[in-house]
């Protein structure tokens, strides 16, 4: 445990070392994020009349824009292919010598860049709240906050695995870049990123809440905004059990095979 502590320090002060990028890199990519969807559902509302769609009202709708990203950062606070990355490099070699887990050093990494994120969406919620006030319809309270956080942790664990899983595919590929784009892009389309899950049609929504995707960003989201059941909670858990079981067999039978296969020369 003290190694692990002195790692997440480690890690902490790495990723604070250049603040203003940081920041900025945040505050852009949420801004860019609510000032799209602002104006889309804008004129979505404009055009139909409806004053509320799907159970979203237009206030609920950009709040739920707001909160998507920084539960997204919770959950997957470290960009795809670092894992991949040391495969690469041949910077693997020195983690075979290691006293310790590869994969843990590097899940270590990933709990240091949640921290962060959760300040991130202490900082955003707090200053959204005084500036513009949580709509009356959103029963959003500290408790529901706090349990969406604890679901986005759970996530990140699923989000790990797979990208784990993903990153391993270097062993034998030249590149796993396209690869990690492309999940990147399925877990935000099915993941209720761009589009919140409710305004998918019933039959899709009900195929969907099988896969591991909407309890990476959805589920978090409609749980700090107090729209979560308790009849949600046994599937959500199973699914995302039976998810990490099977990634987890994945990522040890991956590693098996394509630890055979590694040579640490670098490119």
């Amino acid at each position: 445990m003290r190694l692990w502590l002195h790692v997440l320090s480690l890690e902490l002060r790495k990723i604070v070392t250049y603040r203003v990028d940081f920041w900025f890199r945040f505050v852009g990519t949420l801004l860019a994020n609510v000032v799209v969807a602002y104006f889309l559902w804008s004129a979505v509302f404009a055009r139909t009349g409806a004053t509320a769609i799907r159970g979203f009202t237009f206030e609920a709708l950009i709040l739920y824009y707001v909160l998507a990203p920084l539960a997204e950062n919770v959950a997957r606070p470290v960009d795809g292919g670092a894992i991949a990355e040391e495969i690469y490099s041949g910077g693997l070699t020195k983690f075979l010598v290691y006293p310790a887990s590869f994969f843990r050093f590097k899940y270590v990494a990933h709990v240091a860049g949640a921290a962060m994120a959760i300040v991130q969406l202490a900082f955003v919620l707090g200053g959204y709240a005084l500036w513009h006030g949580i709509p009356a319809e959103v029963p959003l309270t500290f408790w529901t906050v706090a349990l969406g956080v604890g679901f986005a942790l759970c996530a990140g664990i699923l989000n790990y695995l797979i990208g784990a899983a993903v990153d391993q595919v270097a062993f034998w590929a030249d590149r796993v870049w396209s690869l990690n784009v492309m999940v990147m892009f399925i877990t935000r389309i099915l993941g209720g990123s761009l589009l919140p899950l409710a305004m998918f049609p019933e039959n899709l929504q009900t195929v969907v809440k099988w896969t591991p995707f909407p309890y990476l960003i959805a589920f978090p989201v409609q749980a700090m905004m107090g729209q979560i059941r308790l009849a949600d909670l046994p599937q959500a858990f199973l699914v995302m059990g039976l998810w990490c079981g099977a990634l987890l067999l994945a990522n040890r039978a991956l590693w098996k095979a394509g630890s055979l296969k590694y040579t640490g020369v670098g490119i």
